[in-house]
């Protein structure tokens, strides 16, 4: 379909203006990301302090993940807001971001814990976890106390004159004593609400005998209460996503009875191989971003049981998950194109079929694929300023798991594209392609099979650690009815290109926007462009992009089958009955769309 000029004006005026308001609303909070210090760096880091503690690392196995302090940052967020909270990070030099290193082995519950700062790459928390009845000389409370006392001070020269004892304590063993001790620094209290308490900011050590076996600085300890209330939160958000959940069951139920239905028809025939081609490839990526992601795997180890056996048991959770996705793309992706043929009342490149008869790489396809960037960055301000209202009137505030995630794998962008290619591909083809065509089935209103199915794909993402949950339902509710409009409006390939960078530049914007290694920041930029590349490619080759005869696809019956019908034409055009009410009776009557256009192409005439 030819996108014509004026939408491209309209719309980059529109991307413009709420790009800006992105810039004003949303970048700020980047600041806040500093991964001075890399992956490697950070175990190179932790392995020193192990030797420094006489431990030889080569003797354990390693994994390493990057993480943050999401109970610091709600609270602190939902306290006393993002300004606020960066003063109070740069004050206290506390630190948001982190890489904890774990060094384990097979049947052995002794291990090592070192987290460390990814600004400055100082340890910050260290445990050594050892079995309960390994016995320790018992140095008695005073002599414990003063250790931990000594080691804050040489180490991290914290005057303990400004801080209050907020715990001392006596944990008994079989064979030894382990003694605990905390303090909270003096002045720092940020309550929840009156009478419900508030955050400390903590530092503690553990004494085993001699040893400093656990210690933490600088950890802000979250009142119960707002813990709770988190906790009630995430419930809430797993029951609208239960919810979501049995309808997309259902959905998936209806799709496949679709796919049965319509497998003999011309479209299903056609565009069969090319899903099953692109779940294949899905599948391919999903296994390779397991394999990327190895050592979130290794994080989650209990080295109580065999590794192999975890290891397997985990790939094949994998595997499940794969070929669960599998299927919710194919069905509903088969289904949709069926829907899609049979209603002419949206434009032809709704569906990939449409490129299938004419072509992936041509001007018109470049202009698509551009304009889902206006669409991307159009998205991109509307969430800022929706955020930005929700922060302002309705106490809403967001994490930063996508960070996490993908910082996880070995090749961060690598993961960015997997899961912005999977959720564009699946999550367009199942609610813009199959669902707003399925909806409009029953309702015969385009515009409320677009609210129908944009309500249900944006409490699907309710679980989302977004606080108030309900918000993140509405939010997406409300980028599902503009991505509703540009498909029905501008069609499939343009939201699947927004769907795609919208993910992917959440993953990866804090490798740009942040401070973090040139490498990650040129891939991160890279995978952004992979759209872009694509499309210099269609706009350089620019084939024909006229549709291709139907009958070249016809299998014998069906060859068969238009004749029959070109006859039937012929008579009913003899006898004065007018194209569009021939084609309406065939089409009430379960004739294969795509044949009644190739019988009423042989005898009216035209393309």
């Amino acid at each position: 379909m030819k996108i014509s000029i004026k939408s491209f004006v309209v719309f980059l005026a529109l991307a413009v203006v709420l790009f800006f308001a992105w810039y004003k609303f949303s970048y700020p909070r980047f600041v806040l990301v500093d991964l001075s210090v890399d992956k490697t760096q950070a175990v190179s880091i932790a392995e020193s302090y192990l030797r420094s503690e006489g431990v030889n690392p080569e003797h354990y196995s390693t994994s390493v993940a990057f993480n943050y302090d999401r109970w610091a940052d709600r609270y602190l967020q939902k306290t006393i807001g993002f300004n606020n909270r960066k003063d109070f990070i740069e004050k206290e030099g506390y630190d948001l971001f982190y890489w904890t290193v774990r060094f384990f082995k097979e049947f052995q519950k002794e291990e090592f814990d070192v987290k460390l700062s990814s600004k400055t790459g100082q340890i910050i928390g260290f445990r050594h976890q050892i079995e309960d009845i390994e016995p320790r000389a018992d140095l008695g409370s005073d002599d414990s106390k003063r250790i931990a006392e000594n080691f804050l001070k040489e180490h991290y020269q914290i005057d303990l004159g400004a801080y209050d004892i907020h715990k001392a304590e006596v944990k008994k063993y079989d064979a030894r004593h382990d003694y605990i001790y905390s303090w909270e620094k003096s002045g720092v209290y940020i309550p929840w609400s009156n009478d419900e308490g508030g955050a400390k900011l903590i530092t503690g050590v553990t004494i085993s005998g001699k040893e400093v076996r656990e210690f933490s600085v600088k950890g802000l300890e979250i009142p119960e209460k707002f813990q709770r209330y988190i906790q009630r939160q995430l419930l809430f958000g797993q029951h609208l996503s239960s919810f979501s959940f049995i309808l997309l069951v259902i959905f998936l139920i209806f799709s496949v009875y679709t796919v049965v239905r319509k497998k003999h028809t011309v479209v299903v025939r056609s565009t069969k191989k090319l899903y099953i081609y692109i779940a294949l490839v899905l599948a391919g990526l999903h296994l390779i971003n397991t394999a990327n992601n190895f050592q979130v795997i290794l994080m989650d180890y209990d080295t109580s049981v065999s590794i192999l056996s975890y290891l397997w048991l985990a790939i094949s959770r994998s595997v499940i998950f794969i070929f669960i996705i599998s299927i919710l793309f194919i069905f509903p992706g088969l289904a949709g194109e069926a829907l899609k043929n049979e209603d002419n009342s949206l434009n032809k490149s709704t569906s990939l079929y449409y490129y299938l008869k004419t072509t992936f790489l041509s001007r018109d396809v470049c202009a698509s694929v551009m304009f889902g960037y206006l669409i991307f960055l159009i998205i991109l301000g509307a969430q800022a300023v929706l955020f930005f209202l929700g922060q302002r009137y309705m106490g809403v505030w967001q994490e930063w798991n996508s960070l996490t995630r993908f910082s996880n794998a070995y090749i961060p962008f690598l993961s960015a594209f997997i899961i912005g290619i999977s959720a564009g591909l699946n999550e367009e083809i199942a609610f813009r392609l199959f669902g707003i065509n399925w909806v409009n089935r029953y309702v015969r209103s385009i515009p409320l099979a677009i609210l129908v199915t944009s309500v249900f794909w944006g409490f699907g993402h309710a679980s989302y650690p977004i606080f108030p949950v309900w918000f993140r339902g509405i939010e997406v509710t409300i980028i599902g009815l503009f991505l509703g409009f540009v498909y029905v409006r501008y069609g499939l390939l343009t939201v699947i290109i927004a769907h795609y960078l919208i993910d992917v530049f959440f993953g990866v914007s804090a490798y740009i926007l942040g401070r973090s290694s040139f490498l990650l920041a040129a891939s991160s930029v890279f995978v952004l462009a992979i759209p872009f590349i694509f499309a210099l490619a269609a706009f350089i080759f620019n084939r024909n992009a006229e549709e291709k005869n139907i009958e070249l696809a016809l299998d014998k019956i069906q060859s068969y089958n238009l004749g029959i019908l070109v006859t039937y034409i012929s008579r009913k055009k003899h006898d004065g009955v007018s194209e569009a009410r021939i084609k309406d009776e065939l089409l009430e009557n379960n004739w294969d769309s795509d044949i009644v256009e190739a019988g009423l192409r042989k005898v009216f005439g035209g393309k």
